[in-house]
């Protein structure tokens, strides 16, 4: 008689289906959450501000078009 223990298939089963799991979790990449309008701006934003000193002309461009797009956004959803 052998000392080793086997597992009952119902539990071989589970145990498997878990490790399969476990596999999946670990070689999928997971997508990126979506981001939305609002840290999209605070990027541009910020990108502006570390030209703000080098590049004023530059900056205020990057201001200006994260505002344009601000306020085409509000207005397509007043409507």
């Amino acid at each position: 008689m052998s000392n080793i223990m086997t597992l009952a298939p119902g539990v071989a089963h589970l145990v498997l289906d878990h490790w399969r799991q476990v596999w999946r979790v670990v070689t999928t990449k997971a997508e990126p959450a979506p981001r939305g309008l609002a840290d999209e701006l605070a990027d541009v934003r910020a990108l502006a501000d570390s030209y703000r000193h080098s590049d004023p002309g530059f900056a205020g461009d990057l201001y200006a078009a994260a505002d344009r797009h601000e306020r085409a956004f509000e207005e397509a959803q007043a409507r």
